[in-house]
């Protein structure tokens, strides 16, 4: 007797690969989240971007953020990469290896972390064929696919092992922009749907997900600017002055006491105890801290 195991090849395509296909923003008929755009759209490398204000609730019951570099178009031209998942959508763009002076978006992902749960459970740990016993695992394996043993590489023994979307990106093929092909959010939502054809392939066994379906829904991103780290000032300045932004400062000042230069820009600097400069002479001080 033949096993055809489809959902095996499917999973293997889900982690390793991207479909370009077209992609709506949802594909159970599930309400998109929609995220209210602040209207303060600029942040330091260093400064936690604002708490996200959901004006939409998707019917889905999680609920996480895609980061998109929008100096990296994905492999596929769909659209800027996915350089990973944060789960409040509270982070510094330092934490996704943003660039000052670049663009970056925020996508507000609704998805069913229990159904991802359930196929990986049935992936780890069913049976494709009870006579003689074959297991998912060994199935795939047999096929030259030893897709268990990469997931279990990962950290991931059973479904309870992923809590977020950035650990179920594994599965997605999106690994935070490092190497390979990067993808955009049309992309990993390809993929799932990609997956969950598969999945309802008559031929894949229920044991190992067969019947499964793994539902999503997106809303549209807001888009931020990173700005620059340094600022400049061409001509000399006092501790009490507040002056423009450009990219670095010059200045005579002598310091001998922590001093914050306040500027029109959001961003800050402070100059450490003992920080003096020659008179006439001019430096250039870069930020130390995040802005508050």
């Amino acid at each position: 007797m033949k096993l055809n195991i489809s959902t095996t090849y499917l999973f293997v395509f889900f982690i390793f690969n991207s479909v370009i296909l077209f992609s709506q923003a949802n594909n159970c008929g599930d309400v998109e989240p929609i995220l209210q755009c602040s209207m303060d759209d600029t942040f330091c490398l260093l400064e936690l971007t604002d708490s996200p204000v959901i004006t939409t609730n998707s019917t889905l019951p999680d609920l996480e953020y895609a980061i998109v570099d929008y100096t990296k178009p994905s492999t596929s031209g769909t659209g800027p990469s996915v350089v990973g998942f944060d789960i409040d959508g509270i982070f510094m763009p330092n934490d996704f290896n943003l660039t000052p002076g670049t663009n970056f978006g925020v996508i507000p992902f609704a998805y069913d972390l229990l159904a991802i749960q359930e196929t990986l459970d049935d992936l780890l740990k069913g049976q494709a064929f009870p006579f003689p016993p074959i297991s998912c695992c060994q199935a795939a394996a047999a096929q030259g696919q030893d897709i268990c043993a990469d997931l279990n590489a990962a950290g991931i023994n059973c479904g309870s092992d992923v809590t977020s979307l950035q650990q179920a990106s594994l599965l997605f093929g999106v690994g935070g922009g490092t190497g390979g092909d990067t993808l955009s959010i049309v992309d990993v939502a390809a993929s799932i749907d990609a997956t969950n054809t598969g999945l309802s392939d008559p031929n894949t066994p229920a044991a190992c997900g067969g019947g499964d379906k793994i539902a999503y829904a997106y809303g549209a991103e807001c888009t931020y600017f990173i700005v620059p780290q340094m600022i400049v000032r061409s001509m000399p300045h006092s501790m009490n002055e507040t002056i423009e932004a450009e990219q670095t400062i010059s200045s005579s000042s002598i310091v001998n006491t922590p001093n914050i230069v306040a500027y029109n820009a959001n961003i800050c600097i402070e100059m450490t105890a003992g920080f003096e400069t020659v008179i006439g002479a001019d430096f250039t001080a870069e930020i130390l801290d995040p802005c508050m």
